[in-house]
């Protein structure tokens, strides 16, 4: 046996609404904020149009800056015999950022010279990491080699 119900739906006048008030304004609301859920940066490395680390002049302006400084780590190691040059090789990510630090013969200063570096500036860029290499005397500052 089917059974079919079927319901009648009579035509109510739609309901009368008062115009709105006119509108005055009100102090915003105080909103408590919740603290978002921690996001992750992300950083676009590099300048927006560059494409190349930086220049040979760029590196220059940064390690005149601090050839005293990179003395001052040399000096503070205690007990290392001094060599007649160091190389100092470091790597500055896209970012601007020093990336890492390494001097061949003297890895006692390789973290007081990196802080020293990070402090840069170095320009950003978009591309890989760059590696730079400069040879040092013993008070930190440009090394000539012997011939030259």
């Amino acid at each position: 046996m089917l059974v079919v119900v079927a319901a009648c739906r009579t035509k109510q006048p739609a309901p009368v609404v008062p115009p709105a008030a006119p509108a005055t304004e009100a102090a915003p609301a105080e909103v408590e904020e919740v603290p978002a859920e921690p996001r992750v940066q992300v950083v676009r490395p590099g300048a927006p149009g560059r494409t190349t680390g930086p220049t040979e002049a760029e590196v220059h302006v940064v390690l005149d800056r601090s050839f005293a400084a990179i003395g001052a780590c040399f000096a503070s190691v205690q007990g290392h015999t001094a060599k007649p040059t160091y190389l100092l090789r470091f790597t500055v990510a896209p970012t601007g950022a020093m990336g890492s630090v390494g001097i061949d013969g003297f890895a006692e200063a390789q973290h007081c010279v990196f802080d020293v570096l990070a402090t840069g500036p170095f320009p950003a860029w978009h591309g890989a990491a760059m590696s730079y290499s400069v040879l040092l005397g013993p008070d930190g500052r440009p090394a000539v080699p012997d011939g030259g």
